[in-house]
Formats: C-alpha cells, sequence, structure tokens
C-alpha cells in the first residue's frame, strides 16, 4: 500500500497483520475497501518496520462509521495476525477476529485450489 501526503509518498505496512497466500483475492479486498478513498493512518509505537515501511493501523472513514482496514481483511480472512510488539495495540481484536475466520473456513483458512484445506 502507498501513502501519499503533499510532496511525499511512503510504502505503509499494515500494522499487526501480514498478508499471506491468496494474495491475489487479498489485494483485490484490499482495493475494494480503500481503492479511490481518503484513508486515516494512525501510528502505534513504532515509527517504520525493519524494512523501512510506515507501520500504521488503516482507517477508513465513511460519514460516521470508521472501520479498522486491517481487521476487516482479517476478518475477511485474507491476513494472517502476525505481532510485532511493542506494536500489539489492537491485538486482542486481531486474534478473536482471526478465530472466527478460521472457524468459518474462510478466505486463508478456506479450501485451497485444489479443495483441499
Amino acid at each position: 500500500m502507498r501513502s501519499s501526503a503533499p510532496g511525499a509518498s511512503s510504502t505503509v505496512r499494515l500494522s499487526i497483520i501480514e498478508a499471506i497466500a491468496k494474495a491475489i483475492e487479498a489485494t483485490a479486498a484490499n482495493e475494494a475497501l480503500v481503492g479511490g478513498r481518503t484513508v486515516v493512518l494512525e501510528k502505534d509505537v513504532s515509527e517504520t518496520d525493519r524494512f523501512g515501511r510506515l507501520l500504521r493501523y488503516v482507517w477508513l472513514v465513511d460519514g460516521e462509521r470508521w472501520t479498522l482496514v486491517d481487521l476487516e481483511l482479517v476478518r475477511r480472512g485474507f491476513a494472517q495476525v502476525e505481532t510485532d510488539p511493542p506494536d500489539v495495540k489492537y491485538a486482542d481484536r486481531f486474534v478473536a477476529a482471526q478465530g472466527a475466520a478460521r472457524a468459518a473456513g474462510i478466505g486463508l483458512w478456506g479450501p485451497g485450489p485444489s479443495g483441499v484445506p
């Protein structure tokens, strides 16, 4: 994901999650959520990850409704929780969402291309 502000552009890594496997579907889900929309980036503790990417939670604001994009991707099974202390502000929410996605067998936790989980 790219972030741009007047005169600046940075690569942003969503905090606490790691998009894995089913990357095409995960990318499409992320695009459907945030594509062409303005988002709010929230810092936890660290400024960047070990690769120099901004480490942020991404919020989508739609009127009065705020959606934590990182959490929504986990809830839909398109990302896996990867905690990296000290950046664990919403870790409990992420772990619960991952458990629910796994129990429902969706996204990463669903059948693979061959139909085998």
